[in-house]
């Protein structure tokens, strides 16, 4: 009953912002979940954000998803058709919160981390602040991936990817 409940909340959540932001709806997209508490750290993601969303316009960029498998080896593609949205539309659905406090931000290298199939996404503002702009977007598609189900054995391999598949030239 609980779940009922709460995916009725999350249902109406939808309705009311794509009743108030008719335009992010027509473009499949709804305001992303940028819960950091300092304005910097919050403009740099929703900057990056941005650029992402722009990007996955792209149906060249899109194609990255089918690029990667999650550990069952299902395509990401299938990932998406499960849940029914489009790139753009599964990036809606990420919560970007403040990761600064776990070790893994002690690296200069991360901007930002998730866990294969969750959609929080923990930022390491000090390294998203300075990190040059094409570094953040390639980072928040980056992350979208492994939102949604890649593992972290693919490295470098998908920053590379999404580069080379989203870089406008």
């Amino acid at each position: 009953m609980a779940r009922a409940r709460r995916g009725v909340r999350v249902c109406g959540a939808a309705a009311v912002a794509l009743a108030a932001f008719p335009a992010l709806a027509a473009e499949g997209r709804l305001p992303t979940q940028v819960r950091l508490p300092h304005a910097a750290a919050r403009l740099a993601v929703e900057s990056a954000l941005d650029a992402a969303f722009s990007r996955l316009g792209d149906p060249a960029c899109q194609a990255v998803v089918a690029d990667f498998e999650d550990r069952a080896g299902r395509s990401l593609v299938e990932a998406l058709a499960a849940a029914q949205v489009s790139a753009p539309g599964f990036l809606s659905s990420l919560y970007f919160f403040e990761g600064s406090g776990y070790r893994v931000c002690k690296s200069r290298d991360v901007l930002a981390f998730t866990r294969p199939g969750s959609r929080v996404v923990f930022v390491c503002s000090a390294s998203f602040e300075k990190a040059d702009p094409s570094e953040a977007w390639a980072t928040v598609v980056h992350e979208m991936l492994h939102a949604l189900g890649l593992d972290h054995e693919a490295g470098g391999r998908i920053s590379r990817t999404v580069l080379q598949r989203c870089q406008r030239r």
